[in-house]
């Protein structure tokens, strides 16, 4: 006899739109569960991750009723996990059992059972994990047949469980078949039952995601319009008498672990390449593409790639991020009794969507980065009484330098003296919004292939998402524009006077001399801090002050000038925003009473003062200068990949105040920045 769990995992990240999670109801969840149900004697199992089950509770109560009665009558087992979905891994231990109990206990009220196992988001293994997976109330989880392959297994090997242990405290794992998440539901059910009627005697595992059922292009008309679900349920029916459906707990209660295995820290094959850096993913894809087509499994099962932490390399807006949640948690674990409201705050912080890019948005969709900063602010809110200005210096991203911290009860600064004294991160927190919440316009491994990519289009069949790229009408990959360091916000440039704004955006001006990447001296005050300098046209002096609540001074001298040259230049100072209403029409700057797009370029003379609101937002940040300066202004726009296909994304808009030295040496020059509410 084999048996075959069918397991479906349906997810949605913590700060997605509404209407966009009710589509993929719509068109994946409801239509799959109802078919399902109606076939009483396949068996199945289901996670749902927490901030899709709040939003099935709310808005489609009923999908509760149909879930529960299909546990009830032993039809469905349903996983445990992590409740906002993190890659425990690199959360906290207290917080990864919170996170599982959390789910353990909504499972419980919502339909009257208790997990037994549970979905590794993301399938990230780590191996001191077994223990917390245990005192949480978990026996068992859900990874990849490749984490046994790397762990020196065949392919044909993962036939069934193992128990693994970390420092005596075992549990078991289970491996899903990568074979079977490119057959279903890609291709015709004939292909599937060859597959596993070739296969050795034993469990097969499909553990994937419920958004291949109705979201992935072509998916909906395949597998409802076309009658892919129906043939494949009806051909799970009429093959029962070799293929038994059966669950995780139903198969550890009728069969032995296969053995005992130390599993290496990976995660599916696909993550081996997304979260290398851009050349060597593309050289990852190449070689692995290259063995593939020749045949050599002999091979492949020793290909490494990256592994999830790489990310965090890969990506230093996610760097921040992620030791910004880190720095909350530590707070809050630290106190006796922490407000419940503020450690859900946390937990839907360390929802993984935002922290990574592979084919979905995920890191690139900016409404789930303001998702993240929105709850850590709401959370450092509900426990900081900050009265007056508070200054700080502390090492926040753990690279060893330390940054500076300038709050008030309205406005949070983090600056960098060690990337030029910039500025990391602006909450305005009566809004929970990170204004600097920009993305730098990041070389991606796919950009190099879908250049070379013939597009084909077999009409026949659906395409898995990671077998073929799409490119998006407007998008020309041969206009693509990488950004060399991340973009951070009062940043120090020395331009020549002639340089016009178009070439400084193109990155490629030879006149700038940027001071974004060189260290600053740095003395803290009572209302904020001094950073200074050398350069070589003299010593720069910068300072970030406080002026009320939410007004923030920016001044800078330039003293002991090298007058040889100085004349022909101009201090550039860099500021990268992003609202969260994005470049959409509720967003716009307002210069001298005119309306400007958040997604338009210019390069306007003698400006006094302008703003930048967002009346979605409900929010107003106001820049006023000392004298007259020029201001440039460009929007942020990356090329990246999402289950649809290649497209173009905002990201923010960089505002460069273009200053005359003298305005520096002759005196002081200041920038007034207030933030209001509309």
């Amino acid at each position: 006899m084999k048996y075959l769990i069918f397991s479906i995992h349906n997810h949605q990240p913590v700060g997605n739109f509404s209407h966009v999670i009710g589509n993929s109801f719509e068109r994946a969840y409801r239509p799959f569960l109802e078919r399902l149900a109606q076939r009483r004697n396949i068996r199945a199992v289901l996670h749902i991750s927490g901030y899709l089950l709040d939003w099935i509770e709310k808005n489609k109560p009923s999908c509760i009723g149909l879930i529960r009665g299909m546990v009830e009558r032993g039809q469905l087992e349903l996983l445990g996990g992590g409740y906002y979905e993190p890659v425990l891994a690199v959360i906290p231990p207290e917080d990864r059992i919170a996170q599982i109990r959390l789910m353990t206990e909504r499972l419980r009220t919502l339909f009257g059972t208790e997990p037994r196992g549970m979905w590794l988001a993301e399938r990230v293994w780590d191996p001191t994990l077994p223990p917390y997976l245990k005192e949480a109330g978990m026996d068992y989880v859900v990874v990849d047949d490749h984490h046994f392959v790397k762990a020196g297994l065949k392919e044909k090997d993962v036939k069934g469980y193992y128990v693994t242990e970390d420092r005596g405290v075992p549990v078991r794992v289970f491996g899903g078949s990568e074979r079977l998440r490119y057959l279903i539901p890609f291709e015709k059910v004939e292909a599937l039952e060859t597959y596993l009627k070739e296969g050795e005697e034993g469990l097969f595992v499909f553990a994937d995601d419920g958004e291949k059922f109705g979201i992935w292009p072509g998916t909906e008309r395949w597998v409802y319009e076309e009658g892919w679900l129906e043939s494949f349920f009806d051909w799970l029916e009429a093959n029962s008498g070799w293929l038994k459906t059966t669950t995780f707990s139903e198969y550890i209660e009728i069969a032995p672990p296969r053995g005992r295995i130390y599993l290496p820290p990976v995660s599916y094959m696909e993550m081996e390449e997304w979260a290398l850096p851009a050349e060597a993913s593309a050289e990852y894809a190449r070689v692995r593409k290259e063995l593939e087509d020749g045949g050599r499994k002999d091979v492949l099962r020793f290909l490494q790639g990256g592994y999830w932490r790489n990310f965090l390399w890969k990506y230093p807006e996610a760097d921040w991020m992620h030791k910004r949640m880190l720095l909350l948690s530590r707070r809050l674990n630290s106190m006796d009794a922490p407000p419940q409201e503020a450690l859900r705050h946390l937990y839907m912080a360390q929802c993984n969507d935002a922290y990574w890019h592979g084919v979905f948005g995920g890191l690139y969709l900016q409404h789930l980065r303001f998702s993240v900063y929105e709850n850590i602010i709401k959370a450092e809110t509900l426990v900081e009484a900050v009265e007056g200005v508070s200054v700080e210096v502390e090492d926040i991203d753990g690279d060893t330098e330390d940054e500076v911290v300038i709050k008030t009860p309205s406005v949070a600064l983090f600056l960098s003296p060690q990337r030029g004294g910039s500025l990391i991160e602006l909450d305005f927190r009566p809004k929970a919004v990170n204004l600097l919440n920009v993305l730098s316009r990041w070389q991606e491994g796919y950009h190099a292939r879908v250049k070379s990519q013939r597009q084909q289009t077999d009409k026949s069949e659906v395409k898995s998402i990671h077998h073929e790229i799409k490119v998006k009408k407007g998008v020309h990959t041969e206009e693509l524009v990488f950004d060399r360091e991340r973009r951070l916000s009062l940043v120090d440039s020395f331009i020549d006077e002639t340089l016009k704004g178009s070439e400084y955006f193109c990155g490629k001006a030879s006149s700038v001399e940027r001071l974004g990447s060189e260290p600053y001296l740095f003395e803290k005050m009572t209302d904020g801090v001094r950073l200074e300098r050398n350069t070589r046209w003299g010593r720069l002096e910068k300072r970030v002050t406080v002026e009320a609540e939410s007004t923030v001074r920016f001044c800078y001298l330039l003293s002991k000038t090298e007058t040889l040259g100085v004349a022909h230049r101009r201090l550039a100072v860099e500021f990268n925003m992003c609202m969260p209403s994005g470049c959409g029409p509720d967003s716009f700057y307002l210069v001298e009473g005119k309306k400007m797009s958040l997604g338009s370029s210019a390069e306007l003379e003698g400006i006094n003062r302008f703003y930048i609101e967002d009346r979605g937002c409900g929010l107003r940040v106001g820049f006023s200068f000392s004298s007259p300066v020029a201001i440039w202004l460009h929007p942020v726009e990356t090329v990246s990949l999402s289950e649809s296909g290649l497209e173009r994304n905002y990201q923010g808009s960089t505002v460069v105040l273009v200053v005359p030295v003298e305005y520096l040496v002759d005196g002081e020059f200041s920038i007034l920045n207030n933030i209001e509410t509309l």
